[in-house]
């Protein structure tokens, strides 16, 4: 619990003043484990408390959990719409890929598919060109804070298998 409390800790207080020097001396990768040391102490105690004898053994650090967990819910509750919207927006792309490779392996039966892959293929030539655009103005800084971002989405999930 204590190491627990102490990376989320380093998460809001320390993180966001260090994270520019980190990202120009190129301490992503660093900085991503130390993030990601969170999730990892969430999911093990999913996996121990699953136990009712290690509830037992938590004692008074049960409520220091609880605190955590619920201040984990509201997060994802306050975030949950924009992660959400954020995973609707990847699975559509990949549905945009699915149907493009359908329509390919029916290998132009008509008229009417050729043209739909004509467009998903332009509609998805311009998605990657936005991409390499992106990537290319991406800096290491947005790479760390969206690091950030996905090691939050994942310990919030791993808070709410905690709270089950």
């Amino acid at each position: 619990m204590h190491e627990l409390l102490a990376i989320e800790a380093w998460r809001l207080h320390v993180f966001p003043r260090v994270k520019r020097g980190l990202a120009e001396t190129k301490c992503g990768m660093r900085a991503y484990f130390c993030l990601f040391h969170e999730a990892t102490l969430v999911n093990l105690l999913a996996v121990c408390t699953h136990h009712a004898h290690a509830m037992e053994a938590l004692g008074e650090s049960a409520m220091e959990l609880v605190d955590y967990l619920a201040r984990r819910l509201v997060d994802l509750t306050v975030r949950g719409r924009q992660w959400a919207s954020r995973g609707a927006e990847e699975a559509d792309a990949r549905a945009l890929e699915k149907r493009k490779q359908a329509a390919a392996a029916a290998g132009g039966k008509s008229k009417t598919s050729e043209e739909e892959a004509k467009a998903e293929a332009e509609a998805r030539a311009t998605r990657l060109k936005r991409e390499a655009e992106a990537a290319e103005n991406q800096t290491a800084l947005d790479s760390l804070e969206q690091q950030a971002e996905d090691v939050l989405v994942q310990v919030s999930a791993g808070a709410v298998t905690l709270v089950r």
